[in-house]
């Protein structure tokens, strides 16, 4: 036994103690004992602090920041022995009483506004509300909208492109494309006046804006020529208006009168176009189409012969300002009665389409194209003479009274 327990460690000798003084009830109660009172006597001499949480310690922190309010005036009231029933009602006529306050401030400035509202109408009367503004325009909508579809119909208006091709569907209708609608007409013809971009978006759907593909291959050389000398001359700063139909208008009293356009009223016969004295000493340029006549040497079967051929060439030409408005009040003069012809011929065109009965028809037939005839399989001479068969298209349309047909004609050559 000696040998054994001097080869235990302290550490398992303490811990045979513990157990032997475990073991005895009497001795583990007396060890608990003077460990109480142990415990009670550091405490006294302050060896021993009280170890709190973090969480009790901020909790401690809070509560010594925390500062109570005081006692709201209800609870003092209700203290005093106030019911709930006279607190409520006491509440309601305090609000009663600011409802009422507010109620008359809004009535004296309603009283102001009207005041100044008289005032504004007797001094104008042309005053309308944003609401009549809308009423107005909601009213001439509807005519607004069947305006801006009937007058891209009209040929002066408007141009058709011929090809096959150039359709355009929408809610499986399909409608041949249509280009260069005029707003300035529009608003001319009609009493309303909308803005570009509300007639645009009225617009039918066929009618679209020319882009680079959509050349105009069929102008009018007179028009074309009178819009070239107008544009020179409003680039110089001689016209005020660069528009054919402005200058006309400052030289006629009606465009639709017959006698004012060939040169025949009393009224306006001597009328000339507004320009600028000062600027005609100036150098203008500007373009024409002209026919020229050319003598060349063509094959005629084995011989050269000389032939005159005509071509048009788009010359520039430049000279004083001075020439060029000359050249304008003479070309004026037979533009007018061009002008006239083609609109009077649209306008009863029109007026004949409306006015048909059930017996009547109108049929308006112009070529479109020519078209040659190729084979699958050819031999080599197919390609030369007048082997290929031609075709050439003409397109038509058949007026009825409410209605429209159109068909080709494909004659062979």
């Amino acid at each position: 036994m000696s040998n054994n327990m001097g080869k235990m460690s302290n550490a398992e000798r303490q811990r045979k103690f513990r157990l032997n003084r475990d073991a005895s009830p009497s001795k583990r109660q007396s060890y608990l004992t003077k460990c109480k009172e142990n415990y009670k006597k550091d405490k006294l001499c302050g060896k021993r602090k009280l170890a709190l949480r973090k969480r009790q310690k901020k909790a401690i922190e809070f509560q010594k920041t925390l500062v109570t309010p005081p006692s709201s005036p209800e609870q003092i009231e209700n203290q005093k022995g106030v019911s709930r029933q006279t607190q409520q009602a006491r509440e309601s006529k305090r609000d009663n009483k600011l409802k009422e306050i507010e109620i008359s401030n809004l009535k004296r400035k309603l009283y102001s506004c009207r005041k100044r509202l008289n005032r504004l109408k007797e001094k104008s009367t042309d005053i309308d509300s944003p609401r009549t503004k809308t009423r107005r325009l909601l009213r001439n909508l509807s005519n607004l909208r069947k305006g801006a579809r009937i007058l891209p119909e009209r040929g002066y208006n408007s141009r058709i492109i011929t090809g096959m091709k150039s359709t355009v569907t929408k809610s499986k209708q399909k409608k041949q494309k249509l280009l260069n609608v005029y707003r300035r007409k529009f608003l001319s013809e009609g009493n309303t006046k909308p803005s570009y971009t509300v007639f645009a978006r009225l617009r039918p759907f066929w009618v679209l804006f020319p882009c680079e593909a959509d050349r105009n291959t069929c102008l009018c050389k007179i028009c074309d020529n009178i819009n070239l000398m107008v544009n020179a001359l409003h680039k110089a700063d001689i016209l005020s208006s660069n528009k054919v139909d402005d200058v006309v208008k400052e030289t006629e009293c009606d465009e639709c009168k017959y006698e004012c356009m060939y040169g025949l009223c009393d009224a306006c016969k001597d009328r000339k176009v507004n320009i600028d004295d000062k600027a005609l000493d100036k150098t203008v340029f500007w373009s024409q189409l002209q026919t020229k006549k050319e003598k060349r040497l063509l094959k005629d079967g084995k011989d050269m012969k000389e032939k005159v051929i005509s071509f048009t060439v788009k010359a520039t030409e430049n000279d004083k300002a001075s020439v060029l408005v000359d050249k304008l009040c003479e070309s004026l003069d037979r533009f007018k009665i061009h002008m006239f012809n083609c609109r009077s011929q649209y306008r009863y065109f029109r007026h004949r389409r409306e006015q048909m009965n059930d017996t009547e028809r109108i049929l308006h037939i112009d070529f479109s194209e020519n078209y040659v005839c190729k084979m699958r399989d050819e031999v080599q001479g197919m390609h030369f003479g007048a082997s290929k068969k031609q075709y050439t298209l003409h397109t038509g349309v058949k007026y009825i009274k409410d209605n429209a047909e159109n068909f080709a004609l494909y004659p062979t050559h």
